[in-house]
């Protein structure tokens, strides 16, 4: 399944989308941002079986979140004597 996110921003030149998920890249002036951002959340989509693209195809600029379908893992643990536990177990990405 894909998400996507985009904003009314102009999109992102060419040079700089080669380097837009590189940890610490950034257009911003110093002390605006680290450059983190974008490089963190490609590794936690990943580390989902997922990705994060830019999209090129858009107007504006925009990205998708690529997540795989949940499936049910016979193995998956729930612990019934925590109530707050078990609730926040129910939720998955």
């Amino acid at each position: 399944h894909n998400i996507v996110v985009t904003d009314s921003g102009l999109g992102i030149d060419q040079k700089v989308q080669e380097k837009i998920f590189q940890p610490f890249f950034t257009t911003k002036s110093f002390g605006k941002g680290t450059g983190l951002g974008l490089g963190i959340s490609k590794n936690l989509m990943q580390n989902q079986d997922g990705d994060l693209f830019y999209n090129q195809n858009s107007l504006n600029t925009s990205f998708i979140i690529q997540l795989p379908l949940f499936k049910e893992n016979e193995n998956e643990l729930v612990v019934e004597e925590n109530s707050g536990v078990y609730e926040f177990s129910k939720y998955k990405i």
